[in-house]
């Protein structure tokens, strides 16, 4: 997949030999052989698309029995829904939807066609400020909580009202947020903090989680394990909360991973039996992450070895054929897992099908030590501004995870992994 610079939107529809005109305050008309295509973004000729944020499209023609031809990496908003649809029919000649651009500066193909005639729209996107999926908010959460609830390790005052505060976070966003005790292996009492956001079924989940605990009495911020996972899922959780699903979407923030995946495996091992887990989606340590760097790992593990390759394929799809990220070497590692080490072990034992993302790994200088800030996080990217971008990666890749999953194009798909990589 070539990358493609962001620029600014040219609203020209093309085939062949098209004759038209753009001027401004009128509606623009193109025709080709009596086939006519009116065409707005935003309520404007020649606008803009947005990278990341939502669009309104308006189409007219008078082609019989047309359709609009999305991209795969179009989401079509309708209502409270959001729909993977490779078509949009016309009504009455018109067509009218809201479809959620992509985070990246890409060229698009919107095509109006009835199977015998078409006309293909080339469109541009820019860059806004307002996306759907923000880097910049998960950057002010870790600001507020590294400032604010130091010292969270499993045990400590600290982590129980840390976790009071999340409650009340995730409660702001419509969820039924439960917060439950939980015996570690050791005898200790941890904490799960659990939400729904029930879907039209209530017996198929996909759950998002990372771990809310700290390392150690000298891990003071531990910004980057795991603050940075911790407000990713709420991030999502903000944004998931938005719409409505037809699976339940729960976010789980686990206590005592650090002493061994404790919060997670009750969480797993309580389950109902009637309930079907669709996947898991586990966020720990990221945001040191490409475009910084070091890569972002994505890593596939089920106890299910014939759902791995076409885990891989997916993820590999939503990567970069849907976020539009680069497959340059270095920047994404998609593959059979061979970490470890975090919650989504948890749920692969099981049978889900588990992805796990994380950023840098053991080169990262300041992991479990007194250094790890968020500081010495900004410092490791190149800027703020870099560490907002890293942010937002991981967050992108797993709204899309869910919106896709939610929509049946996961593991039903027959995705193509390729080669089996050798483990690291």
């Amino acid at each position: 997949m070539n990358a493609i610079k962001a620029a600014l939107l040219a609203a020209v529809l093309i085939i062949g030999a098209v004759s038209g005109c753009v001027g401004n305050g009128k509606e623009t008309e193109f025709s080709n052989a009596g086939f006519d295509v009116e065409f707005l973004v935003n309520g404007a000729e020649n606008a803009s698309v947005v990278s990341g944020e939502i669009a309104e499209f308006s189409f007219k023609t008078n082609l019989q029995n047309a359709a609009v031809l999305l991209p795969p990496s179009f989401l079509v908003i309708e209502g409270e829904k959001i729909i993977y649809s490779a078509t949009v029919n016309f009504s009455s000649g018109e067509a009218k939807f809201k479809a959620l651009v992509p985070p990246t500066g890409r060229k698009f193909d919107l095509t109006v066609t009835n199977g015998e005639a078409s006309k293909t729209l080339k469109l541009e996107t820019v860059n806004g400020s307002s996306p759907l999926v923000s880097g910049s908010k998960i950057m002010e959460m870790e600001k507020h909580v590294t400032s604010t609830y130091l010292l969270r390790i499993t045990g400590s005052p600290t982590l129980e009202l840390y976790k009071v505060y999340l409650k009340t976070i995730l409660e702001s966003y419509g969820l039924e947020v439960h917060l439950t005790p939980v015996e570690s292996g050791d005898g200790r009492t941890l904490l799960n903090l659990v939400a729904y956001h029930w879907g039209a079924s209530d017996k198929d989940w996909i759950v998002i989680g990372g771990h809310a605990d700290t390392a150690f009495e000298i891990t003071i911020e531990g910004v980057y394990d795991n603050t940075a996972g911790t407000v990713t899922v709420l991030e999502l959780a903000r944004v998931l909360s938005q719409y409505k699903f037809d699976n339940t979407i729960v976010f789980g923030l686990w206590g005592g991973e650090e002493e061994g995946l404790w919060g997670s495996k009750f969480f797993v091992d309580n389950i109902p039996q009637d309930v079907k887990v669709e996947a898991y989606l586990n966020f720990d340590m990221v945001g040191i992450n490409w475009p910084g760097p070091a890569p972002l790992h994505e890593y596939m593990a089920c106890s299910n070895a014939s759902s791995i390759k076409k885990m891989v394929g997916f993820g590999k799809f939503v990567t970069h054929d849907v976020c539009g990220f680069p497959e340059t070497k270095g920047a994404f590692e998609i593959k059979k897992d061979s970490l470890g080490r975090s919650d989504h072990v948890r749920f692969a034992d099981a049978g889900i099908p588990s992805f796990m993302f994380i950023g840098e790994l053991d080169n990262y200088p300041y992991y479990h030590t007194p250094d790890d800030t968020l500081a010495n996080m900004i410092e490791y990217m190149g800027g703020e501004e870099m560490l907002v971008k890293g942010f937002a990666v991981p967050a992108w890749i797993g709204f899309y995870n869910t919106v896709f999953i939610d929509n049946n194009r996961f593991l039903e798909m027959g995705w193509d992994g390729g080669e089996e990589e050798d483990d690291d």
